[in-house]
């Protein structure tokens, strides 16, 4: 067995259902991933995910709007995520 080191990328989320203007930041190995974990834990209401080049951008405008985050960022530290290869 094999372990094999996959660096994560940041994605956030804004939800354009109910909670208009929230944002949400995840960490995920793609995008399809991202989009996973986001469903399995808020329901499908993220509709668009942004890369981690333009998270900078994003957060900015977070910040100015001064919106919170519906939930507590998932994994928001930098780490490495680790996956079992067989």
């Amino acid at each position: 067995m094999k372990l094999q080191i996959i660096r994560p990328f940041y994605f956030l989320f804004r939800n354009d259902s109910e909670m208009k203007g929230r944002y949400q930041m995840i960490v995920a190995t793609d995008l399809t991933h991202a989009t996973e974990k986001m469903n399995e834990l808020y329901g499908p209401i993220w509709t668009a995910g942004y890369s981690a080049k333009e998270w900078s951008m994003q957060r900015a405008l977070v910040r100015r709007e001064r919106l919170k985050p519906l939930a507590p960022a998932v994994a928001i530290r930098k780490k490495q995520v680790a996956s079992v290869v067989g």
